[in-house]
């Protein structure tokens, strides 16, 4: 269903008056704040609620849930990020004794009393944030304040309260399916993030929305394509009359031409004096082709605001060196500043409560790129540009005790770097050893 700006059904063809659920969609959006944008005049396919004229979360979690390719895309990336391997280091890359951060790695390891991994919390926090544009995680503390659990809740309950001064004090749960605030929380309590965020609003643009609509303009930009969907039209074919005489064969062909496909285009052949009366068709019916034409270009859509490469989605087959380049570049558009901006969720919510000199870092390192990494960390290690230590945590190894000084290789032999002037601290050869002064020398003789 299209509705334009004002609640309206925009196709002629597809309005009917009696429907009472297109009544009652027509009602809901002019009762929100949504029908009153003027300007906006996009497509979509749904209410708009009162959130700046956008679909509901409802709606979303069921395009996600049902869509063969909006859910495969979502649910790579929530797989891919959660389940990479993490670790927590010291904020200087050096060794330090694995008892300082045991207590930030146990609380990680088991998030909450629902015996929940930290992949899964991650996973439905993920989830969320792909879906419906925002993602949340209660921390539940203790009489003390002291943090206990990680709980994943339902974002599209949440929402952030702002003073007179556009400052965030706390956080507002509501009742589902109401506007009723069910608790307040601390600011220090919730951990809510956007995946979109921007100035102009508190809100977030879901992908799935921009999606919607691109296929909405893509239906309509043919007006064909939208008209083949609402309209019965005539198959290619040739249609048989059998043996009719000329009057009749031409009031046929009269009411024939009166129901002409669109723009006069669509016309049919007729072809007279035959035995029997039957259509023979030529192919698909128009419908169908247009079915088949729009999957795989919505298909591309779907995983270009994705960000996912053409052979990730299995959309192409390609050598393997294009396949690798391509599977990089989707990385970088995608994943990566994921990761990043969840790692940096972590860190600044949960890790600096128990430590502020620690930090977590997920280790992610593709089988194909391992070696090319190892060689380059390895090259920075030899000219002392990085320490043994900084190189093993990029490649996801622990640190080392004697690894924290930086190095410079010369021919087979390591030299120290002096960590104050930067001067390089060559081998220093064993002192000849002085011979013993005789009676003479002292003047004894």
């Amino acid at each position: 269903m299209i509705l334009d700006q004002f609640g309206n059904v925009s196709h002629e063809t597809v309005i009917d008056d009696d429907d009472e659920a297109q009544k009652q969609i027509r009602k809901d959006y002019l009762s929100t704040k949504g029908g009153n944008y003027d300007e906006w005049s996009g497509l979509s396919y749904a209410v708009h609620p009162s959130s700046l004229g956008r679909l509901n979360a409802s709606l979303l979690r069921d395009l996600y849930s049902h869509s063969s390719s909006i859910r495969p895309a979502v649910d790579s990336i929530a797989r891919e990020i959660s389940t990479l391997p993490w670790r927590i280091i010291k904020k200087d890359y050096k060794y330090h004794n694995p008892k300082e951060l045991s207590d930030i790695k146990y609380f990680l390891n088991h998030p909450n009393l629902d015996n929940d991994t930290f992949t899964s919390v991650i996973a439905r926090y993920l989830n969320d944030l792909l879906v419906v544009g925002k993602g949340t995680i209660e921390k539940v503390r203790n009489a003390y304040g002291d943090l206990k659990e990680l709980m994943p809740r339902d974002a599209t309950l949440y929402a952030p309260q702002i003073n007179e001064y556009g400052f965030i004090v706390n956080y507002l749960e509501y009742k589902r399916d109401t506007t009723t605030v069910a608790r307040t929380h601390k600011k220090d309590d919730i951990i809510f993030q956007y995946f979109t965020p921007n100035t102009y609003t508190l809100g977030a643009v879901p992908i799935i929305e921009t999606i919607i609509d691109e296929v909405a303009l893509l239906m309509l930009a043919v007006k064909s394509i939208a008209w083949s969907f609402t309209k019965d039209e005539i198959p290619p074919g040739v249609l048989h009359l059998g043996i009719i005489g000329e009057v009749a064969l031409n009031r046929a062909k009269a009411s024939f031409e009166a129901a002409k496909g669109i723009a006069g285009k669509t016309k049919m052949r007729v072809i007279d004096n035959v035995d029997n009366v039957k259509w023979v068709q030529f192919t698909r019916t128009h419908q169908e082709m247009q079915v088949a034409e729009l999957i795989p270009m919505i298909e591309r859509i779907v995983f270009r605001n994705f960000g996912l490469s053409p052979v990730e989605s299995s959309q192409t087959d390609v050598s393997r060196q294009v396949a690798d380049t391509s599977y990089k570049s989707s990385q970088s558009k995608m994943v990566s500043p994921v990761m990043v901006m969840v790692a940096g969720a972590i860190n600044l919510n949960i890790v600096e409560e128990f430590d502020q000199e620690a930090e977590f870092i997920f280790n992610r390192n593709s089988q194909e790129s391992f070696n090319d990494q190892a060689n380059g960390l390895v090259d920075l290690s030899d000219r002392g540009m990085i320490t043994v230590n900084e190189a093993r945590l990029k490649l996801g190894f622990d640190p080392v005790p004697s690894g924290d000084l930086r190095t410079y290789r010369l021919g087979n032999e390591v030299a120290v770097i002096d960590e104050k002037t930067g001067a390089i601290k060559y081998r220093e050869e064993p002192a000849t050893p002085k011979a013993i002064p005789s009676k003479k020398d002292i003047g004894f003789v």
